[in-house]
């Protein structure tokens, strides 16, 4: 979590904007992928999808708010990361307006991803 808070702030200062939200959701996803698989979440969520099968980072997102991982605050912030590194996408780009990522985007995101961490480091 710490190494993915440096990479994040190294993108800042480099001016690397685009890859710092990328950074901030890939972050995101890993972890609560390494969450649900350390503590066998899965077991006590009594959910139907397999270790095994891809997750979203929505499907994670949301289990680690229905688990308790996240509180709200943790949750829609998680959120934010999550549709800012969706805008990414040449889709995306392909469109009329593709969305601007500016220092200031990542700065939030950044602001974001420490409320994640903080959410998780109160459950652990």
């Amino acid at each position: 979590m710490n190494r993915c808070r440096a990479e994040i702030k190294i993108c800042e200062r480099s001016k690397a904007y685009v890859a710092g939200t990328v950074l901030t959701g890939a972050a995101v996803e890993y972890i609560l992928t390494v969450w649900i698989r350390a503590f066998d979440i899965l077991n006590y969520a009594k959910h139907r999808k397999k270790l095994t099968d891809h997750w979203s980072l929505k499907e994670l997102i949301d289990l680690a708010y229905q688990q308790g991982l996240f509180d709200f605050k943790a949750f829609r912030a998680a959120e934010r990361i999550r549709k800012f590194r969706n805008l990414v996408h040449p889709n995306w780009f392909a469109g009329r307006k593709p969305a601007r990522f500016t220092k200031h985007v990542l700065e939030a995101r950044h602001r974001d991803y420490d409320t994640v961490i903080d959410s998780i480091q109160r459950y652990i």
